[in-house]
C-alpha cells in the first residue's frame, strides 16, 4: 500500500512540475550530446564518431553552423533543471550544417562516411529529441515538439518533418499524438524509417460551417476566408490554408492553431 502511495505522489509531482522551454546555450552542449546519442543510439554513434562519441558530440553542439549546434536546439527545464532537448533546422540547410558537423567528426574518425539525407528543402526537420530518464512523464517531450514545430512554422516552413524507426511503435504513437502522420519511408543509418510530417500545430479552436453561419465563420477566420458562393445548390467557402485555398463545404469543420494556421476536417 505504501509503495502505491509513493507512486501516486511521484505522478502528482510530475503533473504539477513547472516546465519552461528556452533556447539552448553553449553551456548546454553536454545535455545536447546526451540527447543526440539517445535519439540515434549508442552503437550508431560509436560507428560514426568513435568510442568518445559524447566528447565529439559536445564539440559539435558547442560549435556554430553544425546540425547539432546549440543554435538549433531548444531545452526543456523542469522546475529549473535542464531535463531534455530537441534539435531542429530548415531542411534546405542540411548540406552546409552536415559539412560543419563532419569537419569536427573527421578529427576523430577520418574515414567517416556521409549518411543518407534525412531531410530536404521545403521541410523544417526535427532531427533529435530526448528527455533524461528521471524527467520522463512530465509532458516535457511533447512541449519540446510543439515548441520546435512552432519555431519551424514561424520561420516560414509549411511542413515539419521527422523520422521514426519502424521498430519503435511507441515513438510513432507519441508523434501521432502530436499531429504528425506518415508520408513515406526512408533508409537512415541502415534502418528503415517512417517519414512523418505535420502541417499545423494541434487545434486551439474549431467551428463547423452550417451554410447559415458565415458571420461566425468570418469572425473566427478573419481575412483568411472568402465570401460564400453556391455550387450545385450548396453553400461553399474558400479558406486560405498553408498551401493555398481550401474548399469548405457545408458540414465541414474549420480548425486553427495557436499560430493562425487554418485547415479543414
Amino acid at each position: 500500500m505504501s509503495v502505491f502511495c509513493r507512486v501516486q505522489v511521484q505522478d502528482i509531482q510530475k503533473i504539477m512540475a513547472e516546465i519552461r522551454i528556452r533556447p539552448a546555450f553553449v553551456a548546454d552542449a553536454p545535455l545536447i550530446a546526451q540527447v543526440v546519442a539517445m535519439a540515434i543510439g549508442e552503437d550508431t554513434m560509436v560507428r560514426y564518431c568513435g568510442s568518445e562519441y559524447l566528447r565529439v558530440l559536445e564539440q559539435v553542439a558547442a560549435a556554430e553552423g553544425t546540425q547539432y549546434s546549440y543554435q538549433n536546439v531548444l531545452v526543456a527545464e523542469v522546475d529549473g533543471v535542464a531535463a531534455g532537448a530537441i534539435v531542429g533546422y530548415n531542411g534546405a540547410l542540411l548540406e552546409p550544417l552536415r559539412e560543419g558537423t563532419l569537419s569536427i567528426v573527421r578529427k576523430y574518425n577520418p574515414s567517416v562516411n556521409v549518411v543518407d539525407e534525412e531531410t530536404q528543402a521545403g521541410e523544417f526537420y526535427i532531427d533529435s529529441l530526448g528527455v533524461l530518464p528521471q524527467f520522463r512523464g512530465c509532458g516535457d517531450g511533447k512541449r519540446l515538439v510543439m515548441a520546435m514545430a512552432g519555431k519551424g512554422f514561424v520561420l516560414g516552413c509549411s511542413k515539419i518533418g521527422l523520422m521514426v524507426d519502424f521498430k519503435n511503435s511507441g515513438v510513432l504513437e507519441f508523434y501521432s499524438g502530436c499531429g504528425f502522420h506518415p508520408v513515406g519511408e526512408k533508409l537512415f543509418f541502415g534502418h528503415k524509417m517512417h517519414h512523418l510530417q505535420c502541417t499545423h500545430l494541434p487545434a486551439t479552436g474549431k467551428i463547423q460551417y452550417t451554410g447559415l453561419n458565415y458571420p461566425m465563420i468570418q469572425e473566427f477566420c478573419g481575412d483568411k476566408i472568402l465570401a460564400p458562393y453556391i455550387c450545385m445548390g450548396f453553400s461553399m467557402l474558400s479558406l486560405l490554408g498553408p498551401d493555398g485555398f481550401i474548399t469548405v463545404n457545408e458540414g465541414d469543420t474549420i480548425c486553427k492553431d495557436g499560430l493562425g494556421n487554418f485547415w479543414v476536417e
